[in-house]
């Protein structure tokens, strides 16, 4: 029996919606629940991650694996043990984590409400 049978988080993801506020601006607030429950596994970024991302001027905090593709891009927001992630890459196979072919996104933890 592997991780990926008991992976040890369950994540909420929420589309984000661009709302205009009352003197103009725009915010990117999340939506609609897109999945709830789901099986993951958060882990911190490692620091040649963040440092490669933080070259090309991306913020990123945590990777997160999942079973099946979660169909997440930069357009949502992830909420993990009552965390909020903003979702910064596309998901994608990775065959680098040693436990079979997980779908890994990267996040930036944030302090928007979801």
């Amino acid at each position: 029996m592997s991780l990926l049978d008991h992976m040890p988080h369950l994540a909420t993801a929420k589309r984000l919606v661009i709302t205009k506020g009352s003197i103009g601006g725009s915010k990117a607030t999340p939506g609609a629940v897109v999945f709830s429950g789901v099986s993951c596994w958060r882990q911190p970024a490692g620091d040649s991650e963040i440092t490669k991302a933080a070259a090309r001027g991306i913020t990123i905090t945590d990777k997160v694996y999942f079973n099946a593709d979660p169909e997440l891009d930069e357009n949502h927001v992830l909420e993990i043990g009552g965390k909020s992630y903003d979702v910064i890459s596309y998901s994608e196979p990775d065959a680098g984590a040693g436990i079979g072919p997980p779908y890994r996104i990267m996040v930036n933890r944030t302090t928007r409400d979801t």
